[in-house]
């Protein structure tokens, strides 16, 4: 969102700010007031009991869960997985609605990572920059010694961080970032499976098929035909 707005409900209100994540419960009375020119994006859902338990945020008045964004590296995830939502949802793509809700859904397990609400270890600021770092060089030779230099970690201090934070080692999580670009890029374009090998980051196509079915349990020509699972 940018610009401001107030929000007021059953006599009290608050203000609603660019950094921002807001969920308006159903059948919630409301008025808004516009601070500033406002562009939002939004979406209309009924969560399933998997996905309500997503959502207890901090809550300012009755009816509304707000969570704020932590640096701008977060707030750029944010917008990018409700872009890719909006786009989806609008799309011509077969099964285009379940693509929509699986970018719903990201975007509220991103926001999980924030929510004071929430017993885990907060998300540090230095690993939602390798995240952006690794999804912006997903072609490169990523390495364990080229991620922790890029946050200036030593190698060693930088996977056991890593792992404390995310749950998985470094190069399990480039490993699972290049699958889902590809999987993306296979239903999204006519790009063939060496060009989408070689932008994903694998030496040779062979590797990458290999990777990608055991990932999926589809070979990539399989998968571009059928991306549900069997």
């Amino acid at each position: 969102m940018t610009g401001s707005m107030r929000i007021q409900s059953s006599g009290k209100s608050f203000d609603l700010l660019p950094d921002h994540l807001m969920l308006i419960e159903f059948n919630t009375p409301y008025q808004l007031e516009v601070h500033e020119t406002a562009n939002q994006i939004y979406a209309y859902f009924t969560p399933s009991p998997e996905i309500e338990r997503l959502l207890n945020w901090p809550s300012p008045i009755p009816g509304f869960r707000v969570l704020k964004f932590k640096g701008e590296i977060f707030a750029k995830q944010i917008e990018e997985s409700l872009k890719d939502m909006f786009r989806l949802a609008h799309s011509n793509l077969p099964n285009h609605l379940l693509f929509a809700e699986n970018a719903l859904e990201k975007t509220l397990l991103l926001a999980q990572l924030i929510n004071p609400n929430q017993l885990h270890i907060q998300q540090d600021e230095r690993i939602l920059q390798i995240m952006d770092f690794i999804d912006g060089h997903i072609e490169a030779n990523l390495t364990l010694e080229s991620l922790a230099k890029e946050i200036h970690l030593s190698t060693s201090r930088f996977a056991h961080f890593f792992r404390e934070q995310m749950g998985k080692g470094p190069m399990e999580y480039v490993e699972e970032r290049r699958m889902r670009a590809a999987q993306n890029l296979l239903i999204t374009t006519n790009k063939s499976i060496g060009e989408i090998s070689e932008v994903c980051g694998f030496q040779n196509q062979f590797h990458f098929s290999t990777r990608f079915k055991k990932f999926t349990g589809k070979s990539p020509r399989d998968y571009r035909y059928n991306p549900l699972p069997s």
